[in-house]
């Protein structure tokens, strides 16, 4: 009997059957991960994926669905059927597929513009939010949102419409950057041209990517302050200094006496954040690795193209580490670590270019190999050591 025929499997169908086929699609998975037998829902995620855009991960569930029930007509026209789209694809376009544009770093900084202008001036804030309004709109133009009819929902939304909720509920921008990977490849078989494929940085996103900076130097120029100068607060104990001017011809002492206030640090501020920074960079060294081993299993699998979306992702964590470690303050007694997890990243950084010319063929996957294992030694060893810390 199959398990998840019974709960998220017809769940899945009422999704499907109103066409909201993200929804459906997540039901299904879960069917599959519940019964990794049920082989009508390996079917209906791969229609659902055809739907949505990603007939590539919909001829793997087709591909998933035949091996556990391989006479089945049905699951054999649907991946003939999916493999065809594939084909005629890759013949009437010689270019790759466009490849997806990490920009979170971008729309991250973007989102806190308009935010902090509006803390130093209310009309500052609402001139920059029109700005960086337009700016969302340019960036979903850039990922085509909005072309694919076949699915519903928020990741239906058009480029003007993200625009005018940006504008008007500036919170949702938030939910922009958490979709905008679905968003691109629900779309991807639907760009008009490929001369919309690559991506440009135009004047607009320059200055507010240059404004972005600023505001997040002032930000970090202000925690630091209040990190090594400590927040000024009166003492309970003032230092007194007296000064006695005695007169000869007066028998009475004249005494004035000036109270100067002593400014406190709070203590123990640095090492608070060091464990707790600490933490966050094993993490990311850990994250770093997983990915470097999930990019291996796509390239071995020959899909190039599932490989190259891992590298991206993979690079943005190892940019986020590099953004973590130049604002990080640490004790004297643990500007060791700090050195050695700089180290790390330059490995990272060198691993994730030895990675991107692999999938550009401009190195072997045996040279790969052995920078990979090399720097997995090093990344073990460097996770004990900061650890100890």
């Amino acid at each position: 009997m199959l398990k998840g025929m019974t709960n998220y499997y017809r769940e899945g169908m009422i999704f499907y059957k109103d066409s909201n086929y993200s929804e459906a699609l997540e039901l299904f998975l879960k069917a599959t991960k519940d019964d990794p037998e049920d082989h009508r829902s390996y079917n209906a995620s791969g229609i659902c994926y055809s739907k949505i855009g990603d007939n590539e991960k919909a001829k793997l569930s087709f591909e998933s669905a035949l091996m556990l029930d391989s006479n089945n007509a049905i699951y054999q026209k649907n991946l003939e059927k999916v493999t065809g789209k594939l084909n005629s694809n890759v013949s009437s376009n010689s270019q790759k597929k466009p490849h997806y544009n990490n920009n979170t770093a971008y729309l991250i900084i973007l989102f806190f513009i308009p935010v902090f202008c509006f803390i130093v001036n209310i009309w500052l804030g609402f001139f920059v939010l029109i700005i960086s309004s337009y700016a969302i709109y340019r960036d979903a133009q850039k990922i085509h949102a909005g072309l694919n009819p076949n699915i519903t929902g928020f990741i239906s939304w058009s480029a003007e419409n993200w625009g005018i909720f940006a504008f008007l509920l500036w919170i949702i921008v938030f939910y922009y950057i958490y979709k905008r990977k679905e968003i691109f490849y629900a779309n991807i078989d639907y760009y008009p041209s490929q001369q919309h494929l690559e991506y440009t940085t135009p004047l607009l996103e320059t200055m507010l990517k240059t404004l972005g900076c600023l505001v997040l130097i002032c930000i970090i120029a202000i925690v630091v302050s209040l990190l090594v100068f400590g927040i000024p607060v009166s003492s309970s104990k003032d230092v007194s200094s007296k000064i006695t001017v005695t007169s000869p011809t007066i028998v009475p002492v004249i005494t004035h006496t000036i109270t100067t206030p002593v400014i406190q640090k709070a203590p123990g501020i640095l090492d608070t954040t060091w464990f707790r920074s600490r933490d966050l960079l094993i993490r990311d060294i850990k994250r770093s690795g997983q990915y470097e081993e999930d990019f291996q299993q796509a390239y071995k699998s020959g899909d190039t193209y599932y490989a190259e979306s891992i590298l991206s992702d993979w690079a943005s964590t190892v940019q986020l580490q590099r953004a973590s470690l130049l604002i990080l303050l640490v004790p004297e007694d643990k500007k060791e670590y700090k050195q050695i997890a700089n180290e790390m990243l330059k490995i990272d950084e060198t691993l994730t270019d030895a990675a991107y010319l692999l999938v550009t063929d401009k190195m072997s996957y045996d040279d790969y190999l052995k920078i990979a294992n090399t720097l997995k030694i090093t990344r073990d060893n460097t996770i004990a050591i900061i650890q100890q810390s």
